[in-house]
């Protein structure tokens, strides 16, 4: 099946979630394998275990699926580029929409998200995973963020962590720095009754085109999205379930 074609605008942002693990149909998991290229199947022989080879498959599907429905371009033949960093990006033709796109995944859910003409990031954790987060947040973060993790009682300092990390995560990806951008250099302000707020300084620093939200797609996930845009406009961002091939729903996540 195939889905049909996706039209952008410039003030819509479409994040799309897939659960790797209801896909249970090997024919469908072969039909998403051939749509990777010659470089893709070779990174996908990499992995050690069927399950982390398949949700690859699946990742890089979705990836596919999604930015054909958008530009028009067979799923099979888009090809990409990457920027100093490692973000990738669509190589650009005189056919091909100036789409921007990013992609997460951990363990039971991936995450993509698409714009047209806006720096986009996004990133989506399991909270469930075992770390001394406290370790990595005096190592890594800034002073004021790890204040704040010091004066949470001990229950609420693991969903703030991820909270944190996925914000600083989605940020980094979407100024296409990656980690070349140290963790410490920025920082995020979490009030419950505001989104969240960066402080971000040094030259050129423009806090003020960046807009930050955090979702929970699931009990055991925290996800955050970062947009950048000079234009002032207000993002629309739509939430769909997206199984790539087969079908897709609105999908309603908690919001914060």
């Amino acid at each position: 099946m195939q889905l049909d074609p996706l039209k952008l605008s410039p003030d819509a942002v479409v994040l799309w979630f897939t659960f790797p693990d209801e896909i249970t149909d090997d024919r469908l998991t072969e039909s998403y394998a051939s749509l990777l290229s010659p470089d893709e199947v070779r990174r996908c022989g990499r992995f050690v275990f069927a399950r982390h080879r398949r949700d690859y498959i699946i990742a890089r599907a979705v990836v596919r699926t999604v930015l054909g429905r958008c530009t028009g371009v067979d799923p099979r033949w888009i090809e990409f580029e990457v920027n100093a960093y490692g973000r990738p990006e669509m190589r650009r033709t005189e056919q091909v929409l100036p789409v921007r796109f990013n992609l997460s995944h951990t363990d039971g859910l991936i995450m993509f998200g698409v714009a047209l003409d806006l720096d986009i990031g996004v990133d989506v954790e399991a909270v469930d995973r075992a770390g001394d987060f406290l370790e990595i947040s005096e190592r890594y973060f800034a002073p004021e963020e790890n204040e704040a993790l010091h004066a949470l009682a001990p229950e609420a300092r693991n969903r703030r962590f991820m909270e944190l990390w996925t914000l600083k995560e989605s940020f980094m990806k979407a100024c296409g720095l990656g980690f070349s951008m140290p963790l410490e250099s920025f920082s995020f302000q979490l009030d419950a009754d505001r989104a969240p707020r960066l402080r971000l300084s040094g030259p050129g620093a423009s806090p003020a085109r960046w807009s930050h939200r955090l979702l929970r797609p699931t009990p055991r996930h925290q996800a955050a999205l970062t947009l950048g845009s000079d234009s002032g406009l207000s993002p629309n961002i739509v939430i769909r379930q997206l199984t790539p091939l087969v079908s897709e729903r609105d999908l309603e996540l908690r919001g914060e």
